[in-house]
């Protein structure tokens, strides 16, 4: 029980830092755009 409910935290946690990298990246790219024009 213990083990399975560490591995879906893990699961969120994981799945939650990609999106935020995901939102990060492109709101860096469009800053490099925005700055670049």
């Amino acid at each position: 029980m213990k083990i399975d409910t560490g591995c879906l935290i893990l699961d969120k946690v994981i799945r939650t830092i990609d999106s935020l990298i995901l939102l990060i990246l492109s709101e860096g790219e469009d800053g490099k755009a925005i700055r670049r024009d």
